[in-house]
């Protein structure tokens, strides 16, 4: 392999970064747009979020090029993962007796690994949304609970230590979570999730570890991660 086609490599990936963004940037606004089409009695609500989580990554390595050796394999490796994050939400069904409600999640998202291929410890930022799809359990005036399927999407690019990488993750998942309904159209929510998640990707690192004498080293990588997240959210009802 020559030295022009790990550069080849890196511009087709920004590509399709490029792509993704202007993907996104289509298909957000609409999103957002069908959710507040529902009717006013379906008791929309739009707020903020707060979520944590933890759980495990197995980092499963591919090809790595580096400017001095050339094509080596990366080693897979298991790594304790650590999540953090905020942003806005928005509810179709919040506070009435009805059996279906979505719940849409925009967001940023930090996160760590303990270990990333090559021996590196990560913290790195993500953009988030996540889809909640919920059957109501028990409804009161007071408080409601649901549970249902959850779908979470992910796009990574980040730069931390050295190390550019940049991924898309698609993470499968169940939700339960409860609705404490306040006076002057106030709720708060709380939800837990167990995900299980598909992160796929590529680094670029520019230090000259862990070849003495390398100028860069760059490689493809897949991570599959288990983890369980809890969410609190405060809403404000716009429409009951």
């Amino acid at each position: 392999m020559n030295g022009g086609e790990p550069e080849g490599a890196m511009k087709a990936l920004y590509k399709i970064r490029g792509f993704a963004l202007s993907k996104l940037a289509l298909i957000l606004p609409v999103l957002l747009i069908i959710p507040l089409m529902a009717e006013p009695a379906d008791a929309v609500g739009l707020g903020i979020y707060l979520q944590g989580g933890l759980g495990s990554s197995d980092l499963e390595g591919g090809t790595e090029y580096t400017s001095v050796i050339g094509n080596t394999s990366v080693q897979d490796q298991t790594s304790d993962a650590y999540y953090t994050g905020a942003g806005l939400v928005l509810d179709t069904n919040l506070s009435r007796d009805r059996l279906f409600s979505y719940r849409l999640y925009l967001g940023i998202e930090k996160f760590h690994w303990d270990s990333f291929p090559g021996g590196r410890k990560l913290d790195l930022e993500q953009f988030v949304m996540t889809h909640d799809f919920g059957f109501t359990l028990e409804s009161t005036d007071e408080a409601s609970s649901w549970v249902g399927p959850e779908l979470r999407l992910t796009y990574l690019d980040d730069h931390n230590r050295g190390v550019d990488v940049d991924g898309i993750g698609v993470a499968i998942g169940l939700a339960y979570g409860i609705n404490y309904h306040r006076a002057y159209e106030r709720t708060l929510a709380l939800k837990v999730s167990i995900m299980t998640q598909a992160l796929n990707g590529a680094s670029y690192d520019d230090h000259i570890e862990p070849y003495p004498g390398a100028t860069y080293t760059s490689s493809s990588f897949s991570a599959r991660d288990n983890f369980v997240m809890v969410t609190i959210a405060y809403f404000l009802r716009i429409a009951e």
